[in-house]
């Protein structure tokens, strides 16, 4: 169904999205000459919207506006020229580790304003972060952001690169280490092509993902098989999670969860340490 939203005096039909979700859709617009991004919101997503438009804004700095028509939803901003990490991954392009070395600490540098500022990202995969021509690196949703200390029973996810913490809901165990167990799984998709969990049987699909465990890929710099595999630390259930109470459950991952990196921060400090050693050409 087609969209109409007034901007500057100007009526723009809004049809044919360029991404669409449960609870939002984002269209690209020719505004004075430029390309901007529509994103519409309803229901329950207009809080999420209005809390995205709060970070690219006060935490980013980004010319962001807020309109509402019809009871609906938009916020507008500039388009963002570049590739997803997504479609990096897809390209089979050959890069150096040291391509994601520098994309990563772009990204950390961005997640430790969101976490000093009290937010969690709440959605890294490779969908969510684009890469411009100039190689710059940086989150292009925030759509389920989350308010740390203030979070819903019930809050939303992805689940392959989601930890324990989301897919058990546990919103008081949600925390930096959270956001940066959902990059480091970002990044060993990203470095090896392989989705981190396989999902091979739908049965199985919620154990494989909680018990997942980075045990290195050879393909990969001793150095960065080191610091995904402590990114992305996780309690290995030796029985099924709901053979375990809820105190139990919560005991085991957050006892694990110290074993993380536990700040965006520690996470860019030893990627530094590291150095130039990541040379070698991927694939």
């Amino acid at each position: 169904m087609r969209k109409k939203v007034i901007f500057r005096n100007t009526d723009l039909e809004l049809e044919n999205p360029v991404r669409k979700g449960k609870f939002s859709e984002v269209f690209k617009v020719n505004i004075d000459k430029g390309d901007y991004v529509v994103k519409a919101s309803r229901g329950k997503a207009r809080e999420n919207l209005q809390t995205e438009y709060k970070i690219l804004r006060e935490l980013f700095k980004q010319d962001v506006e807020l309109l509402e028509e019809d009871g609906e939803l938009f916020l507008l901003k500039k388009w963002k020229e570049g590739q997803s990490l997504q479609e990096i991954i897809e390209s089979r392009k050959r890069k150096k580790e040291a391509f994601y070395r520098t994309l990563s600490m772009q990204l950390l540098e961005q997640l430790s304003l969101m976490h000093q500022a009290g937010f969690l990202h709440n959605d890294i995969k490779p969908d969510n972060i684009i890469v411009d021509k100039a190689g710059n690196a940086s989150f292009i949703d925030f759509g389920n952001a989350l308010k740390i200390g203030n979070i819903p029973e019930k809050f939303p996810y992805t689940f392959v690169y989601g930890p324990q913490e989301a897919i058990l809901q546990f919103p008081d165990l949600m925390l930096p280490c959270s956001d940066l167990f959902a990059l480091g799984m970002t990044l060993i998709h990203s470095l090896t092509r392989e989705i981190p969990v396989q999902i091979q049987n739908p049965t199985f699909g919620l154990h494989q993902q909680i018990n997942f465990r980075f045990r290195g890929n050879k393909k990969l710099s001793e150095d960065w098989n080191l610091l995904l595999a402590k990114a992305t630390q996780q309690y290995l259930f030796k029985l099924p999670p709901h053979r375990y109470s809820r105190q139990q459950q919560k005991g085991l991952i957050k006892e694990q969860q110290q074993h993380r990196f536990q700040s965006a921060d520690v996470f860019r400090d030893a990627i530094e340490k590291a150095g130039g050693i990541f040379r070698k050409t991927l694939f």
